[in-house]
C-alpha cells in the first residue's frame, strides 16, 4: 500500500469541502462586478452626455480606469479562478483515486493473508499478488500525476499578477466616492442681512468639473421654522440625499428655510448665485424643486426671477403663474388624495399646470398614491414616465433640462 503525500491529504481536507461554495462565490462576485461596472458606465454616460466641461476628457478617463480594472478582474474570475476550481476538483478526484487504490491493495493483501497457507488456493493468492503489483504501479503513476497537478495549481498564483498591475494608487478615485460625493452644511449671508444655513451636495468628480447642472430644493413647513433644520434633511429629497438613497449627477442645494417671506426668497436666490459662481455651474441648467410651502416658493422664485431656472419640479405646492413661466418646463407632483383647499391641493397643482401651458411653458402633472406628508419623499424615491417620454427619476429629468 502506497503512502499518500501529506500535501495531497491536506489539500483534500482543506480545499475539497470549499469547492462548491467557491463556484457560488464566483457567481456572486461576477454579479457584484457587473453591478459596479453598470453603475460606473451609467455615471460615465451621464457625464459624457450632459456635462459641458473643459475637464471632461480627464474625468472620463477616471471612469474608464475603474471599468478597466473590474473588467480585468471579471476576466480573471472566469478564466483563472474558475480554471483553478476545475483543476482542484480534478486533483481531489485523483486523491480519491489513490485512496481507492490503497483500499483495493488492502483488500488483496487480506485475501493473501487468508489463503497463503492453503495449497488449494494458491491461484487466488497469485491473482491477488498480481493485482497488488498492478495497483502499486497505478498508485505510483497517479501519485506522480497528483503532485504535478498540485504544483501546477501553486504556479497559477502567478496568473493573478494583474492585481498588482491594475491596483489603484492613492491618486485615483475611490469607487464609493465616484458614486457618492460630499454633503456639507454651510452658511450664507445675503445682502439684506438674512443668514441662510444650507446643505450642499457635490459629486466627487464635481471638484474637477465645470458646467455641472444644479438644483435648488426647498423643504416645506413655513409654520415650523423652529424645526427647519430637521425639515431640510429629515424629509423629502434632503433625507434621501443624507441616507445616500440618491446619487445625483450634479450639484444639489438644500437651504434651511426659517423665513419664507420675500426677504427669505431673495436670500435664497443670492445663495444660488454664489453657488453658481463658486462651482462654475451651467447657468442653462439650474432647476428648482420643493415640497408643500417649498413648492409654492419654487413657483415664487420663477415668478420673481424670470429666465433664471430651466425647469421646476413642484411637489404638493403651487402658486399663481405669471408670464415668467414662458419657456419653462414644469413636472408637477401631487397626491391623489390632496383634496383640501389651498395651494397644496391636487386641483391647485392641476390649475397651475394649465396656467403654465397657457403662458407658453411646458407643464404636466403626475399623481402619487401617498398623502401630503409623504409626497416629498415618494417623488424622488421612484421613477415615472417623464414629460420626455422616458421612465426616470425627476432628479435625472431636471438635470437634463436646458433653459429655453
Amino acid at each position: 500500500m502506497g503512502e499518500i503525500s501529506s500535501n495531497l491529504k491536506d489539500f483534500k481536507t482543506c480545499v475539497g469541502p470549499q469547492l462548491d461554495s467557491m463556484n457560488s462565490f464566483c457567481d456572486k462576485l461576477q454579479e457584484k462586478i457587473k453591478e459596479i461596472t453598470d453603475t460606473t458606465t451609467k455615471v460615465r454616460s451621464s457625464f459624457e452626455g450632459y456635462y459641458k466641461s473643459t475637464n471632461q476628457t480627464a474625468v472620463i478617463a477616471r471612469f474608464d480606469r475603474i471599468n478597466q480594472i473590474y473588467s480585468k478582474i471579471s476576466t480573471s474570475v472566469n478564466t483563472d479562478l474558475r480554471s483553478m476550481i476545475f483543476d482542484s476538483k480534478a486533483l481531489i478526484n485523483l486523491i480519491k483515486e489513490l485512496e481507492d487504490i490503497n483500499e483495493e491493495i488492502k483488500k488483496q493483501q487480506s485475501i493473501i493473508n487468508s489463503n497463503k497457507n492453503d495449497e488449494e488456493k494458491q491461484n487466488i493468492v497469485r491473482n491477488a499478488n498480481n493485482m497488488i503489483t498492478t495497483k502499486n504501479a497505478q498508485f505510483i503513476s497517479t501519485h506522480t500525476q497528483a503532485l504535478d497537478k498540485l504544483n501546477a495549481l501553486k504556479a497559477k498564483d502567478a496568473s493573478l499578477s494583474f492585481v498588482e498591475e491594475f491596483s489603484i494608487n492613492a491618486n485615483e478615485p475611490d469607487l464609493e466616492d465616484l458614486q457618492y460625493g460630499s454633503l456639507e452644511l454651510k452658511e450664507f449671508k445675503a445682502s439684506n442681512g438674512e443668514v441662510v444655513d444650507y446643505y450642499i451636495y457635490v459629486p466627487d468628480y464635481g471638484k474637477d468639473v465645470t458646467n455641472l447642472p444644479a438644483m435648488l430644493y426647498m423643504h416645506g413647513g413655513n409654520t415650523h421654522q423652529d424645526i427647519a433644520s430637521e425639515s431640510a434633511l429629515k424629509r423629502g429629497l434632503g433625507n434621501l440625499l443624507a441616507n445616500k438613497e440618491v446619487t445625483p449627477s450634479g450639484i444639489l442645494v438644500v437651504p434651511v428655510m426659517r423665513n419664507f417671506d420675500n426677504n427669505g426668497v431673495k436670500a435664497v436666490k443670492e445663495l444660488m448665485d454664489d453657488v453658481v459662481q463658486t462651482y462654475d455651474i451651467d447657468t442653462d441648467r439650474i432647476s428648482v424643486s420643493g415640497h408643500s410651502y417649498g413648492g409654492i416658493t419654487a413657483y415664487k422664485l420663477v415668478n420673481e426671477y424670470p429666465n433664471y431656472f430651466s425647469c421646476v419640479v413642484p411637489i404638493s405646492g403651487s402658486e399663481k403663474v405669471t408670464s415668467a413661466f414662458n419657456g419653462v418646463k414644469v413636472w408637477s407632483f401631487n397626491g391623489a388624495g390632496e383634496v383640501a383647499e389651498g395651494n397644496t391641493s391636487f386641483y391647485s397643482g392641476k390649475r397651475a399646470v394649465k396656467e403654465v401651458n397657457d403662458v407658453g411653458g411646458e407643464a404636466s402633472q403626475t399623481a402619487l398614491k401617498s398623502s401630503h406628508g409623504d409626497t416629498d419623499k415618494e417623488t424622488y424615491a421612484n421613477k415615472y414616465l417623464s414629460p420626455d417620454g422616458i421612465v426616470e427619476n425627476p432628479l435625472e429629468w431636471a438635470f437634463r433640462q436646458v433653459k429655453a
